[in-house]
């Protein structure tokens, strides 16, 4: 079934800077619900047909500004607002609180349609992660064993209802406790090494099979069994949950452990897949626009990182090489298409509008806080060892690591790929390339790694 197209409310003073917005974002795909010009007529839209973004000019007609008439919005609707505004002094930024974007006139076309899909997205990602935090908390508020969450620091973070009951200690007096000051083992248990060391800093899940006697708020300690477990993030310990299994009163939730680990696990995991499903509808777009190299990003994001796996720049460093691979080129929606699938040599004017593709790629994502520097692997996956690339110019060093894997996965695949202007040269001639280029065009190190690769066995899985 074909998406409904996402729908947009217009709010600005001028009519005719409105209704030429209008016909831009219609050109982009979005439905425009409306155009208003005053605080009262920007509700009474909303109201009428809730959009899915607004964009507010901090300026209105009437009384009411667009900053109050966001405040008014949000208290009614859970829509994202971009302010549009020519202004912007610390006073009006310190009045535009929760703003999902700035776009600052005259308006350019790909900041504000970067804007608006990176507000949907920041948007839909807060929603899904908001209904799973509420579905977990009322799990944890249902179930009978007492849940703590604990934090790198080992400090506690939250503690369920039945914890309040079996330790003694309501929540709000919890957080920020130690947890080893507040789950202290009772003085008559004889099991052998304290098993609550440690678990603010456990890599693996954790059950301690003995039964534990726990010292208390309550007259006499409580014996319980302990659970524990990591929280990930994308890989990464965020925190510990810890379940009290309270031996005195029942020992059938043992199975419902596993499930809540879950749901944690799953949630973080949603907002890991949601990410990269947007990363890769932006690549999308490039290929949409460019048909000859569709693919091509896809087939880049493959050797870049098996390139940065076999150099073992880690598992992390490695997605992000990954990611920024697979919108390395996504700069080129700034390329008018007829230059992108260019049969013949392109003029000189023409190649100076594609090689602005990684200085725009790279303003493209400047709003957006990933967790990797996609945004500096971009603007430098055109630079070379010698100095020789662009934008800047950039040897040596000065490249990032990722930027230098990406920019040997880049020539290497291209070479092997039929293009407009020529067709596809082969393996080979493309290894022959950086080979004869190692350590002066192309960092050596990646070089080296990249003929490895191939001469173990490495093939791109699609064309």
């Amino acid at each position: 079934m074909e998406e409904s197209p996402r729908k947009i409310l217009v709010v600005e003073d001028e009519m005719i800077f409105a209704h030429d917005m209008k016909q831009k974002l219609e050109r982009y795909g979005f439905r425009v619900t409306g155009v208003a010009d005053r605080s009262d007529g920007a509700m009474a839209l909303a109201m009428a047909d809730p959009p899915d973004l607004v964009l507010m000019d901090v300026h209105l007609r009437g009384d009411e500004d667009g900053i109050v008439t966001a405040e008014l919005l949000r208290a009614k609707l859970d829509v994202p607002v971009i302010f549009l505004t020519a202004y912007s002094d610390d006073v009006t930024l310190a009045r535009a609180t929760s703003p999902f974007g700035y776009v600052l006139k005259p308006v350019e076309d790909r900041a504000l349609l970067a804007a608006i899909l990176m507000a949907l997205h920041r948007h839909d990602t807060e929603s899904r992660v908001q209904e799973g935090e509420a579905w977990l908390s009322g799990a944890l508020r249902s179930i009978g064993d007492a849940v703590l969450t604990v934090d790198p620091e080992g400090k506690i973070r939250t503690l369920n209802a039945r914890g309040e009951a079996l330790l003694g200690v309501p929540e709000r007096e919890a957080q920020g406790m130690p947890l080893d000051e507040t789950l202290k083992v009772a003085s008559s248990w004889e099991g052998g090494p304290n098993p609550l060391k440690g678990l603010e800093s456990l890599r693996e899940p954790f059950q301690e099979a003995e039964r534990l006697a726990l010292e208390t708020r309550r007259d006499a300690p409580v014996w319980v069994q302990i659970y524990a477990a990591p929280i990930l993030a994308e890989g990464r310990r965020v925190g510990t949950v810890v379940v009290l299994h309270d031996l005195t009163e029942a020992d059938a939730m043992q199975r419902r452990l596993w499930e809540r680990e879950q749901a944690l696990q799953k949630n973080y995991q949603l907002l890991h897949d949601s990410f990269r499903s947007t990363i890769r509808a932006m690549a999308n777009i490039v290929e949409i626009r460019d048909p000859y190299t569709a693919g091509h990003q896809r087939r880049v994001a493959e050797l870049a990182q098996a390139l940065a796996e076999r150099l073992e720049l880690g598992e992390r460093r490695s997605e992000g090489v990954y990611m920024a691979a697979l919108i390395h080129d996504i700069g080129k929606i700034h390329v008018p298409s007829e230059i992108l699938s260019k049969p013949g040599r392109l003029s000189d004017l023409e190649y100076a509008l594609i090689k602005t593709h990684p200085a725009v790629g790279a303003e493209a994502l400047q709003m957006v806080p990933f967790p990797w520097p996609l945004q500096e692997m971009i603007r430098q996956h055109h630079e070379r060892s010698d100095g020789s690339g662009y934008p800047r110019g950039l040897s040596g060093d000065e490249i990032l690591m990722e930027a230098r894997i990406l920019c040997v996965a880049d020539v290497v695949e291209a070479m092997q790929s039929h293009r407009p202007y020529r067709p596809a040269l082969g393996q080979d001639v493309a290894l022959e390339e950086v080979r004869r280029g190692s350590g002066k065009t192309f960092d050596g190190a990646v070089v080296e790694a990249c003929l490895g690769l191939f001469q173990d066995g490495f093939a791109f899985s699609e064309r």
